[in-house]
């Protein structure tokens, strides 16, 4: 009686495994997914707007970091992955702490008031 019991659990147990192996080897693979170019990211990707801040009289004038900036941000496309956005957040930073360095220097003449200032810039997260 044991081993008919036996055999009737192995039964189903082969039997079921053999049943959802031959259901799922006979499905199709899905079709794939295609994403069509997003009409936007080639137009944001358009150098219109940079150009006239990468003029060498407006570089001349203001200096060249929002003509990084703005190239940086033009390139950056999350489809293609050209420029991380890292690499913008960088740039940025670095432009806003040589503003920051500049600022504390023209409004304190000490070293020790100078280093005050920027430690406030930085514990606000600017």
């Amino acid at each position: 009686m044991i081993e008919m019991i036996g055999l009737i659990i192995g039964g189903m147990i082969v039997g079921g495994s053999l049943t959802f192996g031959l259901i799922k080897g006979t499905q199709e693979a899905p079709p794939p997914i295609i994403v069509p170019s997003d009409p936007v990211a080639k137009e944001l990707g358009k150098l219109d707007v940079v150009v006239p801040i990468c003029e060498p009289s407006f570089i001349e004038k203001n200096g060249d970091e929002l003509c990084r900036e703005l190239m940086c941000m033009t390139q950056t496309n999350s489809a293609t992955g050209e420029v991380s956005g890292t690499t913008c957040d960088n740039i940025t930073n670095l432009r806003n702490k040589k503003s920051i360095i500049s600022f504390c220097g023209s409004q304190h003449s000490e070293a020790e008031d100078i280093a005050k200032c920027i430690d406030l810039f930085q514990r606000r997260g600017l």
